[in-house]
């Protein structure tokens, strides 16, 4: 059996947290959860987001490794598109739940 080692930790702070979010994923981040908040009425869940704006599933979530990747992708699109006239730089590089300093 193989054993994986780790990467290297976590940041300690949130500073350094997003900083190796954005050297990770680049400066245009976008967070379905940071969007759907904006919105009345809209849960925050990934798989809610979904229902409410009538996507499918891609095939089944559950045996496809990155379906909840594409899902996401789609209520980005959908969110950008309708929720918000295609201008979400307001949500450039802001995650849900997080804080930045």
């Amino acid at each position: 059996m193989k054993v994986i080692k780790g990467g290297d930790p976590l940041p300690s702070d949130m500073t350094g947290f997003l900083d190796s979010v954005r050297r990770s994923l680049g400066e245009d981040v976008y967070d379905v959860a940071r969007m759907a908040a904006d919105l009345r009425d809209m849960p925050v869940g990934l798989e809610d987001v979904a229902n409410r704006l009538k996507l499918a599933p891609p095939l089944s979530m559950n045996p496809l490794a990155g379906a909840g990747s594409v899902l996401a992708l789609e209520a980005y699109i959908k969110l950008r598109s309708q929720a918000f006239g295609g201008d979400v730089t307001r949500f450039t590089g802001v995650l849900h739940g997080l804080q930045a300093v």
